[in-house]
């Protein structure tokens, strides 16, 4: 046990005491909302409002084809220009949510230039066919 306070002036002197069995259920107490409030804020910290684009760019007969990628996003101010590798393939994460225009301008092909819209945590998957310049 432990003296929680002193005499208060004109009154009688008599200690209050406080048992230590108290102290500890307020502590546990505590542990415990603690614990609760992390277990709930837990699943909000794992949202997300970032997607991912997986795009393949190939000639007419199927075969991928190594090309410069421009993709474009007004409303997020995002603008970059990617590679493709030797397989047309482009992998392309943590993009926010929005619409994007996707422009490919391949040498020896006609130039692509299409709309496509990240709104989910799963992989965008998408395919660009290009066509003989004409």
């Amino acid at each position: 046990m432990r003296l929680a306070a002193g005499p208060i002036p004109g009154e009688t002197s008599q200690p209050i005491l406080e048992s230590s069995s108290q102290t500890g259920e307020a502590f546990f107490l505590i542990r415990r909302f603690t614990a609760l409030f992390f277990l709930f804020a837990l699943p909000l910290l794992c949202q997300s409002n970032r997607g991912e684009l997986r795009l393949r760019v190939t000639d007419p007969s199927g075969r991928g084809v190594k090309t410069a990628v421009h993709l474009l996003s007004a409303a997020n101010q995002y603008q970059t220009i990617l590679q493709t590798d030797e397989q047309g393939s482009l992998d392309v994460q943590h993009l926010p949510y929005g619409k994007y225009e996707l422009d490919v301008e391949p040498p020896g092909f006609a130039p692509v230039s299409e709309s496509l819209v990240i709104g989910s945590s799963l992989p965008l998957k998408y395919a660009i066919e290009l066509k003989l310049a004409t």
